[in-house]
């Protein structure tokens, strides 16, 4: 099994501009993958409740590495990222196995 994790941080206008509806749309769009990521098996948005870093967190469990990689291509999975780009200004990911 493998882990993926995924730490954004928000840009100032979106922090100033009402970040709990930017993550709500975040939320809605990376849990409409379930079901459609061959082995995806978990998929979860947090928003930090404390101060930090970084503002809201993806935590993905997958089959293997391989349904990891094959998801990072995937038209669902590119149409997110192209649609949160301008909305971050800082990112960190981590994948490993378990």
């Amino acid at each position: 099994m493998v882990r993926h994790m995924v730490l954004w941080q928000y840009t100032d206008e979106i922090k100033k501009n009402n970040p709990q509806k930017t993550t709500a749309v975040i939320r809605e769009k990376f849990e409409a993958l379930r079901g459609v990521v061959p082995g995806l098996l978990t998929i979860e948005i947090g928003k930090n409740y404390k101060d930090g870093d970084y503002d809201i967190v993806l935590y993905c469990e997958f089959e293997s590495p391989e349904d990891e990689a094959h998801y990072q291509t995937m038209p669902e999975h590119i149409a997110i990222k192209n649609l949160t780009k301008d909305w971050v200004c800082g990112r960190a990911s981590m994948d490993y196995e378990v």
